[in-house]
């Protein structure tokens, strides 16, 4: 019937603006091109009634709950967690994106709700209920799916502090070295003073109480558990780390390795060129493997070969 599809995103405090811009679909031009706006009003967004955008949000979140948030650059502020399922797992249930442009909200199939109803019951469990920001439901991509904003947040431990000798006026009384005396007890044990320290994002530390590297694994299995299995769908590969890169990411990764396989064989034949053939040969005889890329490279260029494919391997991100 199909796979379960889980993935985590990660960003930064500069990067929420831009993410909620499309996750919201508010006006401008977006770099998802496979958004049908004529199916854009399927789209059901939960957790921001006052229609804030994505980092107002973000924002209310961390002075309403006085977290601690160092704002160093490149620290993650905020996840995203996606959810959805193989093509022909929807399509079963009704599911036609042609179609769908006709529809409004209440010809939504019950058995998609139903399963993004019982996916965002789990995320609210296994992240947290106060983490969660906001969760959207879009409907005018390729294949229906569930965005689920959230805060990687940890909570608040004892610290355990020294406590000093002090005198009247509150200074600390030091040693004929000049080191401040710790007090101690009538038993004589050394004294300590136990003070709260206020809750923080911190990604790794949220995912370290979670599993550490095997959390995402764990996760995966889980929502399987909980929900996947209900459906019929299968939990995929496993021993696996499939990363989740945005689509326009991928394909400028893709495009930069393949102008740089082109200019390594147009600089291999450009040194090759004005050599003798007996340079030729010492070069061959030192590189022998100059001689495939070469034959490889003429076979493009005369048109009885076309470029490499580049075949990429996604792997489930551990963490």
């Amino acid at each position: 019937m199909g796979n379960q599809i889980i993935r985590v995103a990660r960003y930064t405090s500069g990067s929420i603006n831009s993410i909620g811009r499309e996750e919201y679909r508010h006006k401008y031009n977006h770099k998802n091109t496979s958004i049908d706006e004529a199916r854009s009003r399927l789209n059901i967004t939960l957790g921001n009634k006052d229609r804030k955008t994505l980092y107002q949000l973000w924002k209310t979140h961390i002075e309403h709950y006085g977290l601690n948030y160092a704002g160093k650059k490149n620290q993650i502020a905020m996840e995203q967690i996606v959810i959805t399922a193989s093509p022909d797992f929807f399509k079963q249930l009704g599911w036609d994106k042609i179609v769908a442009r006709e529809w409004d909200k209440t010809d939504i199939p019950k058995e998609i709700c139903q399963y993004f109803n019982d996916s965002l019951k789990f995320v609210k469990e296994y992240i947290g209920k106060e983490n969660l920001l906001s969760a959207t439901l879009h409907f005018d991509e390729e294949t229906p799916h569930l965005h689920v904003d959230y805060i990687p947040v940890i909570c608040g431990k004892r610290k355990r502090k020294d406590v000093y000798l002090k005198d009247e006026q509150g200074r600390c009384i030091r040693n004929e070295r000049g080191h401040a005396i710790r007090a101690k007890g009538s038993d004589g044990k050394t004294l300590y003073e136990y003070v709260d320290e206020p809750s923080s994002i911190n990604r790794s530390q949220f995912w370290a109480e979670r599993g550490g590297r095997q959390s995402y694994r764990q996760m995966q299995d889980l929502f399987h558990e909980q929900v996947a299995s209900k459906y019929g769908l299968e939990r995929g590969n496993r021993g696996t780390d499939r990363k989740h890169e945005e689509q326009s990411i991928y394909k400028a990764k893709l495009l930069k390795k393949q102008i740089e396989q082109k200019q390594e064989a147009i600089l291999t034949l450009g040194r090759l060129e004005n050599q003798t053939v007996d340079e030729l040969a010492k070069v061959l005889q030192k590189s022998p493997h100059v001689l495939g890329r070469i034959n490889q490279s003429i076979k493009i260029a005369m048109g009885e070969k076309p470029p490499n494919q580049i075949i990429t391997v996604n792997r489930e991100r551990g963490r």
